[in-house]
Formats: structure tokens, sequence, C-alpha cells
């Protein structure tokens, strides 16, 4: 859940450091709202830090879109 918005995108479990995927959603999104000057940063900040995601093959392209679907609509 993002932002009171079902991701479909599966919590999977604790990684070595104890955080869940929602974990680390969460806290991306929490990081790019306090660097954020403005809403275009905020989602500039999540598209940054979703391609990394991607890259690393912890999440696919669709569930990126997913991601910023819904953080564009924040703020």
């Amino acid at each position: 859940m993002i932002n009171g918005v079902n991701t479909r995108i599966a919590n999977t479990g604790a990684n070595p450091a104890g955080c869940t995927f929602a974990d680390l959603i969460q806290e991306m999104i929490d990081t790019c709202l306090d660097d954020a000057r403005n809403h275009g940063q905020f989602v500039s900040c999540v598209s940054h830090e979703t391609n990394i995601l991607k890259r690393a093959k912890t999440i696919m392209g669709q569930q990126k879109g997913r991601i910023q679907s819904i953080v564009a609509k924040m703020r």
C-alpha cells in the first residue's frame, strides 16, 4: 500500500536487515518527500529510486509503473 492505494505488489519477506518490500518502498517515499522542494522533484526522486530497484531486478517494469502512477497523484 502506498498512500492508501494497493500497489498489487507482493510484500515479500524481510531481507537480512529485517525490512520487507513495503518497508523499503515506504522508506524511499519518505526520503523523497523529505528531500523534494516540490511535487516534480518528489516524482523525479521516486522515478530515480525505482529505476535502481528495476535494474537490480527487485521490481519489474510494470511494478515500477504502478508505483510511479500512485506517487504522481500524491502531495
